[in-house]
């Protein structure tokens, strides 16, 4: 069997808790202050896992962790001072579609149990064709969280540019 019908085998293990009363004002903030990126978006929500990637379901499609995001290289890397000097990455993801990564790799740190909580950080704009997601993630040992940002409604011109020339539906 091979590894994608593998991946497609696993079933949803993690419930994307969606916040009701769109107060996602602190979290737009953490945006344009860590990546100079500014959005609006239909929904937003958050999964904390603890270890192994979560699989997921976002505009009907499932992922599981970022390597969902990260089947196929198309672009070289290159730091971008427009999203405060990210690392910006173009891959394909595991439905073939353009998915635009924003790197931030610092040195970590650890809580008193030696278990990492800060590090590298990402953000991934991805589609299914029609509409525009997002999804920031934290990599630490068993502290992880995604926070997902589903159909993007309005997004800054320096996200835009590179969205339009990697072919993702117009927002």
């Amino acid at each position: 069997m091979s590894e994608l019908e593998l991946f497609f085998q696993d079933e949803p293990t993690e419930k994307i808790w969606y916040f009701e009363n769109k107060s996602f004002e602190p979290w737009f903030k953490y945006l344009k202050t860590e990546y100079n990126v500014e959005i609006t978006c239909e929904k937003f929500g958050y999964i904390n896992h603890s270890g192994k990637p979560p699989c997921f379901i976002v505009n009907q499609r499932k992922y599981k962790g970022k390597d969902s995001f990260l089947m196929m290289q198309v672009s070289e890397p290159i730091e971008a001072e427009e999203f405060n000097g990210c690392i910006v990455t173009v891959y394909k993801d595991v439905y073939g579609n353009n998915v635009l990564e924003l790197a931030r790799h610092d040195v970590p740190c650890f809580d008193s149990y030696d278990r990492m909580y800060d590090g590298d950080r990402y953000l991934f704009f991805f589609h299914n064709g029609e509409k525009i997601s997002a999804m920031k993630c934290f990599e630490g040992y068993q502290l992880g969280s995604l926070d997902v940002y589903e159909n993007i409604l309005t997004i800054s011109d320096n996200v835009r540019q590179y969205l339009e020339k990697w072919d993702f539906p117009v927002i």
